[in-house]
């Protein structure tokens, strides 16, 4: 398994080392999946994409589908998770916001997975316009538990070359969070 050994080393030294790290995510344009990727390699974590069961639409019917599943709370089922989760420490959790709400697939995955009492939740979001400030509590309230970091990505941000600095600072406060027993 993997660890958070460089997380430890990027931050200047914590508790952190040696903590297994897995991520799930979901991308429907590439972009979470993009963020997703970045954070496996710096955290060398074990990493899978949430993949819905039954498919949907490509293009603008795949958004509108997505949409009207995040206004209406619609969480999609999705496939079964192929990693152990209870053999992690951290578990980092990601997808898109679609009209100020964590996208339907993530929904599926947190309510199909419970996270153990001893391991830590950090989660991630992209976005293109704003964010609503209740994706990341109804992110923690169907996770179970408050993350110990989060990352949000503007469209804008990635625009602007700040996409990777705004990782780097996730992954210091990683390892600066307080981390479950």
């Amino acid at each position: 398994k993997h660890t958070l050994s460089r997380c430890n080393s990027i931050a200047g030294g914590s508790e952190v080392e040696n903590q297994r790290t897995f991520g799930a995510y979901y991308s429907l344009s590439g972009k979470t999946k993009a963020v997703a990727q970045s954070l496996a390699t710096t955290l060398r974590a074990d990493i899978e994409e949430i993949t819905p069961v039954s498919p949907h639409g490509q293009g603008f019917v795949g958004y509108l589908q997505a949409v009207l599943a995040a206004i209406f709370r619609q969480a999609w089922a999705v496939r079964p998770t192929r990693h152990a989760i209870a053999d992690y420490d951290l578990v980092l959790v990601g997808g898109p916001i679609w009209v100020g709400r964590i996208a339907a697939p993530v929904q599926g995955w947190l309510r199909a997975n419970r996270l153990p009492s001893n391991c830590a939740l950090a989660v991630f979001a992209t976005f293109g316009g704003f964010a609503s400030e209740k994706a990341f509590p109804e992110l923690e309230a169907l996770a179970g538990k408050t993350a110990i970091a989060r990352l949000e990505i503007r469209d804008r941000d990635r625009a602007e070359g700040l996409a990777s600095k705004l990782i780097d600072a996730f992954v210091r406060s990683l390892a600066a969070a307080k981390w479950p027993s």
